[in-house]
């Protein structure tokens, strides 16, 4: 389902955009890091608890002499934004290029090496991870440790041992489903080489998505999907928490009586969130292209390509328009 008509007169589709690599990973990862590798000064880097990147942003790189479009994007764990708006936001990436014709070559999901243990947040953003890319394409997958020591620093004895659990439990499905795995050893060389070795597992087609199947060849809305439910689930879980922990009666105090206050807060806000799940992301996308497309023509006076407009819609890294233009000629 196109969002830019054949035959559009405000839009070059006779022009192949460059393909597309989703970055995905919890707050600290590394995204930005290993964005940088690939198209230096692109994304800001943290060195804090808080999340730098606060909004999906679209990053041109050129590998191997060929132009390739990464979406860097904010954890599910972000400092300030919650679960719904970040799967609102990468729900409408992927509307927005599958509806563009834009080539997804499949995602890459970075993981830090030195996180002592899988937190609740990790497992729940790998549980929504999968739920976004469905069972049958794991294989365009590419699970990346990154920040290990490197070889002149002080060996983390515990990292390969981290690095076995990661691959023998909480991988393990996604792996058996031919995910790949690797480390990111922080050089631009490697960056590029795992990258290329996604394109690789995307054949001349690309792939599609589970969510992008659902929101797009089902038209089902983004609440009802397997991802929507994932996150709908999250305050169900909290929900029979706070249920339990009224069932020990109501003279509760000191930490339990803030986690109830917590629990309770955290219900209220999830709530009210989740009625944004059931906008149609479809029909908000393809109004959102129509209008900056026409917008665009009036200023330009010519076409535009359909890089531009995904770049437009995403917001692109200043740093790389001109490698994107570049990929759109």
């Amino acid at each position: 389902m196109s969002l830019i008509p054949a035959n559009s007169i405000e839009v070059d589709t006779t022009v192949s955009p460059p393909p597309m690599v989703l970055i995905l990973g919890e707050t600290g990862a590394g995204k930005s890091n290993f964005i940088n590798k690939l198209s230096p000064g692109s994304a800001q880097v943290g060195h804090k608890l808080e999340s730098c990147t606060t909004k999906p942003m679209l990053i041109p790189a050129v590998i191997s002499q060929k132009p390739v479009l990464l979406v860097d994007t904010p954890g599910f764990n972000d400092t300030y934004r919650s679960d719904v708006e970040i799967l609102r936001e990468i729900a409408g990436v992927l509307t927005l290029q599958f509806g563009c014709g834009v080539k997804l070559c499949g995602v890459l999901y970075l993981h830090d090496i030195l996180s002592p243990r899988i937190t609740g947040s990790s497992a729940r953003q790998l549980a929504i991870l999968q739920r976004i890319v469905g069972e049958e394409n794991f294989r365009n997958v590419v699970l990346v440790t990154t920040k290990w020591p490197s070889r002149c620093s002080e060996p983390d004895i515990g990292a390969p041992v981290r690095e076995g659990d990661l691959r023998q439990r909480f991988w393990e499905p996604m792996l058996r489903g031919r995910a790949g795995m690797c480390r990111f050893d922080g050089t631009p060389e490697n960056a590029a080489c795992i990258v290329r070795g996604l394109l690789g597992r995307a054949g001349d087609e690309g792939v599609v998505l589970r969510l992008q199947r659902e929101l797009m060849q089902d038209r089902m809305i983004l609440h009802k999907t397997a991802a929507g439910q994932m996150v709908v689930g999250f305050r169900e879980s909290e929900q029979q928490m706070l249920h339990n922990m009224n069932q020990w009666g109501g003279n509760v105090g000191g930490e339990l009586k803030e986690e109830v206050e917590r629990l309770t807060m955290s219900i209220k806000r999830r709530t009210e969130e989740e009625e944004r799940l059931k906008e149609d992301i479809l029909e908000k996308v393809r109004a959102e292209v129509e209008e900056v497309v026409k917008k665009q023509f009036e200023v330009q006076g010519k076409k535009s390509t359909v890089v531009n407009v995904i770049g437009w819609l995403i917001g692109i890294c200043s740093l790389g328009i001109g490698i994107t233009m570049q990929a759109a000629m």
